[in-house]
This record gives structure tokens, C-alpha cells and sequence, in this order.
């Protein structure tokens, strides 16, 4: 498939990931850069509790579900912006400086519709294109190929997921591990809205599930990630000049985010759940009062229908992954203490100690909860604690290069956020690179596990978090470097000259962002896109063998596979019903007498009782070569050639396809 036929996918999921957050959000109120940037959030937030309610409702998973909601959500909106208008009074601004639609206070964006639409947006829209053309072209040369899929070992079950949805009719969050339980039936929580809003372009048109991925893929990171980076940093500079075209384009010279998070893992929850972030953490912000959503021309916003539009947005990143819902509460800390220490100076001592209080109970349980359930030893630190920190002023992690371009521009978006006093953004990013270095740079031990086993203790996982307040800060900081070229310097410095300082400013975001950390990242990412006869998951023999499969095999088969060979992509790429679809499929006894004893097997022998219980007939056998290089046991139904349970069908190389003969 090449990427121009993949452009009606890629289309379909832009209006998916846009398309009832813009809806809900212009009705709530939202303009700007604000609605750009909450639209996705809002979206996720629709979409996700939309394939709950279908599931329980016994609905077909499809368009009508998420757009029945989102347009009783923006009628709900309307309605209560309506009743606001009549009933309640017009808000004041407030906050540490902060306008109204998330600008300064003092900014022209801050003052309503006193200028036009064109002249308001044109810059931030730019801006949005400018970032979004050369994301794209990133992670486009990362992905490699418009069917190309990631070799790494979480994609047996993201790939397997969109498949099964689209078997199933079932999106929910509350049903998507019922594919990988021994049972079937059975299914804990899984934050399923990633697969909930690319497979819904998959039941409009008939694309598989790795072209499905690719498109969404495309959409978060070149237009979701900046959309929501713009919003954050909204809050903190007036964005309608047009020095915020080249400013955007450093939020593609970040190596941890995007490009991190679609080739370790591969973390697609995360990579969406993480894209939402900075447009969250601008919503906590508002919800709390530290700055004002954003007014309409000429009407005053409804603080109401703004907090319904904030609690959709915080359903959307919970259901993306909670660990990012948990990312923005506890950055969130940082403005519930601003909150608090407004309340004290204001002598409300009653309502700071209320908030506390909750505070106090809320994050204790949340964080209980939230904390997966695993070794949280298994993550090592990458480095010391020194070198933890350097990461972070270097925009970098795990090892990678330093992002000094960007990395200069997100201290001097530091020193902007210092000098306005905006206290409560500040202590966010002390929280996020605090918590950074305990997870890089902390050895294993208890407090190490309390404090950041909710991100699983894991590096590579936390380091993609990084980008998501220094990202919105670089663009303030080159707004701010410019702002300072052409009105800080002595009026004995011509205007030619002052031209040439920003024009030396934009050739460093531009072409200085662009070099080895992303380059590297994006090589990186290349590698495990790239499909050969020696991939890690699935070569190229062996995808030629599963796309062969349909056309062999009986429609009533069941196919036993090892997943750490890649054999479970079979379900995904041909839709053959296979034994395990993840690494980390319940598997019942009888699938383990298989997977372990299936090669020896006899007439009247147990591990024929159990072919005949699981109703297998075929065998993939890739070999013993596991994604990570281990050995996870399938001994049974690896390297058949000289077992006389087993009769080969075809083989394409080294892969084989066997129907188990031994048991009759």
C-alpha cells in the first residue's frame, strides 16, 4: 500500500481524532488555539465512553455511537451557555496573568473580537500546518512503509485489538481483554481508546489493521501532539503573532516525543494519552481557576458547560491510559498549591483546608488504583541521578542525544514563565523532572515504588513525558527570543540587523532541531518499521506465509502459534483464529499441553485430548527466534521438521504451516 492510498484513512481519522471535540468545543464556547488544541481530548474523551456504552447497550460498534453523543453533548453545551447568559454574571479575568482565551492578560488575543477571525487564527493555523508538514515527514520515514508495522512485542496485541474490535463490533474499555483471557469472556479494565478511534475508520473503510494504525499514527503525532502543545502554551504568550510558525516546528525537534513513543514498545496507548497532556493540563488549569476559558466574540464564557467540556477531556486521557491521566494530576498538584496559597492570601482558610483534604484523600486511592499490577523492579535506571537531571535540561533521555536547539528555547520559555510569576507551571515541571530522575536515575527500592510504579517504573515509557511541558515552553521561549530581537535590543541597532537576529533565530528551529536527536530517533524508530528477512517479530518470509493463509486453510481452523515468534499477527493480517494473540495471553491448560508437548504428540495421548478440546488443526512454526531473544517455553510447536505429529502444508523460507495429523 503506498501513503497516497492510505489518504482517505488518514482523512477519516483526522475527523475522528478532531471532529467532536470541534463540534462540542464550539458550542461550549472554545476559540482559538484552545478549541484546536482541546478538540482531540474532547474527541478521545466521546469516543472512548461512546464504545462503553454501546457495549453495554449491545450497539454495533460504528459512526453512530460517538456522533449520537457528541452531538447530544454540544446541544447540552449550547444549552447551558444559554441559561448562563441570561442567569449568571459575566466572569472577571483572573489568575497569575492569564487572559480569558489563554493568552497574557495583557495580549490582544485577551480582549475578545475586537480584531477578525483571519487575523486572530491565521498565525496559530499556519503554525499548526507548519509543524504538522514536518512531523508527518518524520514519521513517515519512521513507519517506512503505509503497511508497515512496528516489530516490537506490545504490537501482537494493539494489531490483534483493532482486529478483534472489528470481528466483534466492541470497542469497549471494559471488553477488549476478553481477546487475550484463557477464557474468552472474562476481561479486566483496558484503557481501550486508542483502538476504540482507529478502528472506527476500519468500519467505514476496508483498511487492515496496520495501515489503521499508521493513519492514527499520523494524526496524533503531526496534528493531536502540536494542536495540544499550542494550547498550554497559549496560556502563557499571545501566539497570533507569526513568530509562532517557526516556533511550532520545534515541537518536532523533541527525540522522546514524538518518535519514542511508536518505537519503543510499541506504546500506542500511551503515545496518544501522552499527546493529550498539555491540552489537559491547560483544562486543570482553567476548572481551577487560574486562568479563564476562553469568550466567544462579544459573550461571556459559562463556567459550567467549560467544566463539562474539562471532564470529558479527563475521561478521553484516562481511557487513552491512565498513566497519562495520572501524569496530569500530578503536574496537577502544582496548581491545586497555587489554588490553595490564593485561598490563604484571600483568608478563605476553610475552602484551602477543604482542598487539601481532598486532595489529600483523592491522590493516595488514585494512585493505589492506578498502579499496575507488576514487578516494579523489572525497570532498571538508565543512568545516575546527575545524569537524569542533564537529560532533562537537555531535552533528551535514555541516552539519546541532546535536543540542545530546543533545549535552549524551552529554558527560555522557563525564564518567561518566571518572570510573569506563573508559579503553579513552574512547580509542574520541578514535579515532571523530579519524578523523572527518581525513575532514570533512582536504583529499585520502596520509595522509587510508591512514587512512580504508576508509570511502571519505566524509562523509556516516562522519558516521552519530558517534551509535553518542555515543548509548549520552547515555543514560548522562541516567541518570547524573538519578541526581544525586534523590541529589547538599543534603538542603535538598526532594523536590518534585528531582522537578521530572527532570521538566524528561525534557521536554528527550523534546520538546528532537525539534526542528530532526531535523526537518530527517527533511524531508530526505521529499524523496527522496517521489514526484512531477519525482522524480530515478523520477516518478510513469514508475512508472505500469513497472507497466504486464507487461501489454505479451511475457514473453520484454529491455528496454534507461538506470539514471541510473531505467529499471533496471524489473526491481525489474514484473520485466522489463532491460540494466542499477545505474549501475555491467559492460556488454559490444554493450549500449554500444546504449546509444550504438541511435536511428540500419539494417538490417544493427552496432548491429543487436548487438540481435540481446543479444536486446533494447524501449526505456524516461525522458528525459536523470540522478539526479545529469550526463550518463553513453546517448545511443542517450534522447529516440527522432525516431528511425525505434524504434516506440512506450505512454506514460504524457513516459515511453515502444519496440520497436526497425529491425533486423527
Amino acid at each position: 500500500m503506498s501513503w497516497i492510498e492510505l489518504a482517505p484513512a488518514f482523512l477519516l481519522s483526522f475527523v475522528v481524532f478532531f471532529g467532536p471535540g470541534l463540534l462540542i468545543g464550539w458550542a461550549a464556547g472554545l476559540r482559538g488555539p484552545t478549541l484546536y488544541g482541546f478538540a482531540p481530548a474532547i474527541s478521545t474523551g466521546i469516543v472512548g465512553i461512546s464504545a462503553i456504552a454501546a457495549s453495554i447497550a449491545g450497539v454495533p460498534w460504528g459512526i453512530l455511537p460517538p456522533a449520537a453523543l457528541a452531538v447530544a453533548a454540544a446541544a447540552v453545551a449550547l444549552g447551558l451557555r444559554a441559561l448562563g447568559r441570561r442567569f449568571l454574571p459575566v466572569a472577571k479575568d483572573a489568575g497569575e496573568g492569564q487572559g480569558a482565551d489563554g493568552a497574557a492578560a495583557d495580549s490582544p488575543a485577551a480582549s475578545g473580537a475586537r480584531d477578525g477571525w483571519l487575523r486572530r487564527s491565521a498565525p496559530i493555523v499556519v503554525a499548526l500546518g507548519a509543524s504538522a508538514l514536518l512531523l508527518g515527514w518524520r514519521l513517515v520515514e519512521g513507519m517506512d512503509r503505509a503497511d508497515g508495522f512496528s516489530q516490537t512485542y506490545d504490537n501482537n496485541f494493539h494489531l490483534n485489538g483493532l482486529r478483534w474490535i472489528l470481528d466483534t463490533h466492541d470497542a469497549s474499555s471494559l471488553t477488549l481483554g476478553r481477546m487475550t483471557s484463557a477464557d474468552g469472556v472474562s476481561a479486566e479494565f483496558y484503557p481501550a481508546a486508542w483502538h476504540a478511534m482507529t478502528s472506527l475508520v476500519g468500519t467505514v473503510l476496508p483498511v487492515g489493521p496496520a495501515p489503521l494504525a499508521n493513519a492514527s499514527t499520523l494524526v496524533i503525532g503531526a496534528f493531536v501532539w502540536p494542536a495540544s502543545a499550542l494550547a498550554l502554551a497559549a496560556l502563557l504568550t499571545d501566539l497570533r503573532r507569526w513568530a509562532v510558525v517557526p516556533a511550532a516546528l520545534l515541537l518536532a525537534g523533541f527525540p522522546a516525543y514524538p518518535y519514542l513513543m511508536v518505537d519503543f514498545g510499541i506504546l500506542y496507548p500511551n503515545f496518544l494519552g501522552y499527546a493529550l497532556v498539555p491540552s489537559m493540563l491547560a483544562a486543570v488549569a482553567w476548572s481551577l481557576g487560574l486562568v479563564k476559558p476562553g469568550p466567544e466574540p462579544g459573550r461571556a464564557p459559562q463556567r459550567l458547560a467549560v467544566l463539562i467540556v474539562a471532564v470529558i477531556m479527563a475521561a478521553g486521557v484516562g481511557l487513552a491510559h491512565p498513566s497519562a491521566a495520572m501524569l496530569v494530576a500530578a503536574m496537577g498538584a502544582a496548581a491545586i498549591i497555587a489554588v490553595v496559597a490564593g485561598l490563604v492570601r484571600r483568608r478563605r482558610l476553610i475552602s484551602a483546608a477543604a482542598l487539601l483534604l481532598v486532595a489529600a484523600l483523592v491522590y493516595p486511592v488514585a494512585w493505589d488504583v492506578i498502579t499496575p499490577e507488576l514487578d516494579p523492579t523489572f525497570w532498571k535506571p538508565t543512568g545516575s541521578s546527575a545524569q537524569a537531571v542533564g537529560e532533562a535540561l537537555l531535552a533528551t533521555g535514555v541516552g539519546r542525544p541532546a535536543a540542545v536547539a530546543v533545549a535552549a528555547f524551552a529554558i527560555a520559555g522557563v525564564v518567561v514563565v518566571v518572570r510573569k510569576r506563573i508559579w503553579w507551571l513552574l512547580g509542574a515541571l520541578a514535579i515532571l523532572v523530579a519524578f523523572w530522575v527518581i525513575i532514570a536515575g533512582w536504583q529499585p527500592g520502596p520509595l522509587r515504588d510508591v512514587l512512580t510504579s504508576v508509570w511502571y517504573n519505566d524509562p523509556y515509557r516516562f522519558a516521552g513525558a519530558l517534551p509535553l511541558l518542555l515543548g509548549p515552553l520552547a515555543v514560548v521561549g522562541f516567541i518570547a527570543a524573538v519578541q526581544w530581537l525586534r523590541d529589547g535590543l538599543p534603538a542603535t541597532v538598526s532594523r536590518p540587523w534585528r531582522a537578521v537576529g530572527v532570521a538566524a533565530l528561525v534557521v536554528v528551529a527550523v534546520v538546528g532541531s532537525q539534526q542528530l536527536p532526531v535523526t537518530s530517533a527517527v533511524g531508530s524508530m526505521n529499524s523496527l518499521f522496517r521489514l526484512t528477512k531477519d525482522s524480530p517479530l515478523v520477516s518478510s518470509d513469514e508475512l508472505a506465509l500469513i497472507e497466504e493463509l486464507p487461501d489454505v486453510l479451511p475457514p473453520d481452523a484454529i491455528v496454534a502459534v507461538d506470539p514471541y515468534t510473531g505467529g499471533a499477527l496471524a489473526y491481525a493480517f489474514a484473520g485466522v483464529h489463532t491460540t494466542s494473540r499477545h505474549v501475555l495471553s491467559g492460556i488454559s491448560p490444554d493450549q500449554e499441553l500444546i504449546n509444550d508437548e504438541l511435536a511428540d504428540a500419539e494417538p490417544g495421548s493427552p496432548v491429543c485430548d487436548a487438540v481435540e478440546a481446543t479444536g486446533v488443526t494447524h501449526v505456524l512454526d516461525f522458528g525459536a527466534k523470540e522478539v526479545h531473544g529469550g526463550d518463553n517455553g513453546f517448545h511443542g510447536i517450534r522447529d516440527l521438521r522432525r516431528s511425525d505429529a505434524v504434516e506440512l502444508v506450505t512454506q514460504v523460507g524457513d516459515a511453515r504451516l502444519y496440520a497436526i495429523t497425529a491425533c486423527g
